[in-house]
């Protein structure tokens, strides 16, 4: 995976070492995906082609697809894919039980794989219940060539610990830096001259 990440771009600097994680910022580095090996799993036909062209704008030359989420254990297997893209609603089988799946070691694969969720619903539970299961990131549908590329450079360079416990399994929940100190409650006991 890190051969994915590391390689220029005909000669561009691709990103600085990681000195501060900015997670919700809108500037992306320029990644050298051309080594990357991804699996899309989703029901639908039309989002599976649209996923792969971007991913091929993207040059990511390993991109295999899966419209049965039945069947996705042994596709994930076969590709040996580096980064997952699931979509959460499918029939017989949804996203967040395929993620649970891996991230607790039944499909086969390390349990430590990047998993991008991709969907329409994106509601606060269906993004709860996600990161609950052990999604690196979710990203909504319609896609765009932006909101997926985002999607994975955040999934790919996620420096937060990968954690595994009895009850999860997965990176580390917690996504924002909470300052120490509180702002308000600083703001009150200032004097009020300084205000």
């Amino acid at each position: 995976m890190t051969s994915a990440v590391l390689h220029p771009i005909s000669g561009l600097v691709r990103f600085t070492p990681r000195a501060k994680r900015r997670v919700y910022a809108y500037d992306m580095p320029l990644l050298d995906l051309t080594e990357l090996r991804a699996i899309v799993i989703d029901d639908n036909e039309f989002a599976t082609t649209l996923m792969r062209r971007l991913l091929g704008v993207m040059r990511v030359a390993h991109v295999t697809t899966c419209c049965n989420p039945l069947e996705a254990d042994g596709a994930i297997r076969q590709s040996k894919a580096d980064l997952v893209i699931v979509d959460i609603d499918m029939p017989g089988r949804s996203g967040l039980e395929l993620v649970h799946d891996i991230r607790h070691g039944r499909v086969g694969v390390p349990n430590d794989v990047c998993i991008l969720v991709v969907s329409a619903h994106v509601d606060l539970e269906y993004v709860e219940q996600a990161r609950n299961e052990g999604a690196n990131w979710i990203v909504a549908k319609p896609l765009s060539f932006r909101t997926l590329y985002g999607g994975i450079a955040r999934a790919i360079l996620d420096d937060r610990p990968f954690v595994e416990s009895p009850s999860y399994v997965g990176p580390c929940r917690r996504t924002k830096d909470i300052p120490l100190a509180d702002p308000v409650s600083d703001r009150r006991k200032r004097p009020a001259s300084a205000k």
